[in-house]
């Protein structure tokens, strides 16, 4: 059966839905998750059609979480889009002169846990000095999501950080998060993500 992105996000809220709540899942977040080829399509973009099966077995692996807190008490979300291959956009360490990564976003089709793909999530975000000494001297976890889903190797534990040159931000530096964190997010969650912000403390 073909669902639209409408209807795919409905079906796709159902079946997430727990008797703590159900995320709030749009047709614009499901194209957001076809950009970044999260979710396999039969026909296009805007107007894209989806099979039933390939939602299901996105629910099947994925699990809403209403409370963040259940995955660690101190976290730093980013938001993540897809990855533009065709618009590159190389980052520089102050530090070292070295590049840090030549393409933002993520693309689920890749190797998740690749050093590439960390590149996309890891870097580059606007961080005040006082927050980025936080995340780093208290070990806060960085969960990245897209629209609200988080793939099991978006969560790290922050180590350090880069100063960008020519830029404001800052590249966070990361290396795998603790058991228990890579346990509660199992084979990917959802959470819930406050609107209008890029990046920020969520928990901690």
């Amino acid at each position: 059966m073909l669902l639209s992105t409408r209807q795919s996000a409905e079906r796709l809220t159902e079946l997430l839905a727990t008797p703590d709540g159900a995320p709030t899942i749009t047709a614009p977040k499901i194209r957001a998750l076809i950009a970044a080829n999260l979710i396999p399509t039969v026909a296009g973009y805007e107007h894209a059609r989806i099979e039933s099966a390939e939602i299901e077995a996105l629910a099947a692996r994925t699990r809403y979480v209403a409370d963040p807190a259940e995955i660690a008490d101190q976290i730093f979300r980013v938001s993540c889009i897809a990855m533009a291959l065709h618009d590159p956009h190389t980052i520089y360490s102050r530090q070292t002169g070295a590049a840090l990564r030549d393409q933002p976003g993520v693309d689920y089709s890749l190797n998740q846990a690749s050093t590439y793909a960390r590149g996309g999530f890891e870097g580059e975000w606007v961080i005040g000095q006082h927050t980025l000494n936080q995340l780093i001297d208290e070990e806060f976890l960085l969960m990245a999501t897209c629209k609200g889903y988080v793939d099991p190797s978006h969560i790290r534990r922050i180590v350090g950080y880069h100063d960008v040159i020519d830029s404001p931000r800052r590249y966070l530096t990361t290396k795998k998060a603790p058991k228990a964190a890579r346990t509660a997010i199992g084979t990917g969650i959802w959470i819930d993500v406050p609107p209008g912000r890029e990046s920020g403390i969520l928990l901690g």
